[in-house]
């Protein structure tokens, strides 16, 4: 029993460390660090947005980088409801006496089934936007990035 009860313990400890860190990666926006994937994208995006003069985005590529950072932002709000309810679900069953191991590493698994599918998402959006623009707006914007990283 209490070896059990000192596996749960350690499990629970280390599952409840993911979502302590799932917003806080220690990305550049965050101390240091590389940056989380959804840190990426929206460095992106306003990147983009914030050169659209510079880089002659026409409306079309506007509206389809405003769509992209849109399903970003329902996308991430979905991941984060259904982490909660992964990790509702595990709390309600270690709160049991009867506690099923197997149910929790369900809810273990569906938690990170939903972080991997936002990730995926991300990388997927990412090369999106580059498509988004033309080969010479692409160059354009490397060179508008080196320029903006050296002037930091």
């Amino acid at each position: 029993m209490k070896t059990k009860t000192l596996f749960l313990t350690v499990l629970l400890s280390s599952f409840l460390a993911v979502p302590a860190f799932a917003n806080h990666g220690g990305g550049e926006f965050q101390g240091g660090g590389t940056p989380s994937l959804k840190e990426k994208f929206f460095e992106k995006y306003h990147f983009l947005m914030s050169h659209r003069e510079d880089l002659k985005l026409s409306q079309d590529q506007i509206s389809g980088l405003m769509d992209l950072k849109f399903a970003i932002k329902k996308d991430f709000a979905e991941t984060e409801a259904q982490m909660e309810v992964a990790t509702l679900n595990l709390f309600q069953e270690l709160h049991k006496n009867d506690a099923d191991l197997n149910k929790m590493n369900g809810f273990i698994d569906n938690k990170i089934e939903a972080k991997r599918r936002f990730d995926y998402d991300l990388a997927k959006s990412l090369i999106e936007m580059k498509k988004i623009l033309s080969a010479d707006q692409v160059k354009q914007m490397q060179d508008l990035w080196l320029k903006d990283e050296y002037a930091h």
